[in-house]
């Protein structure tokens, strides 16, 4: 399984990267066992992103929770989509109905 470090929301993009542990339980638990800090922890798989791949990753992680993503960085959503999204607050998530489609939504919305 791959992660990516979330920064706190100050700069959202700084040290980005995206991660896998060691599939083995063993190696994986000699891993964290090896040090006391979670970031040192070796991994089996480590890349550092680029600022449009964090964005990108930002964007699709941020809509996969009820909270969603800050309104001022989510990139703009074509009118025919505006149906799957829910505003407040000053955060965009996904209704229900956009969840079920999310992956074509983040297809358009990202262009990628």
């Amino acid at each position: 399984h791959s992660f990516l470090k979330i920064s706190d929301g100050e700069n959202p993009l700084e040290n980005q990267v995206r991660f896998a542990n060691f599939k083995n339980l063993d190696k994986y638990k000699t891993a964290v066992e090896s040090t006391k800090f979670y970031a040192k922890i070796c991994r089996e798989y480590e890349e550092n992103l680029d600022e449009k791949s964090a964005y990108e990753e930002e964007i699709m992680l941020a809509l996969r929770t009820k909270k969603g993503v800050k309104a001022e960085r989510m990139p703009s959503v074509p009118a025919e989509l505006e149906r799957f999204f829910d505003r407040k607050d000053g955060y965009v998530s996904l209704k229900r109905e956009g969840m079920a489609v999310m992956n074509s939504i983040l297809v358009e919305i990202l262009d990628i």
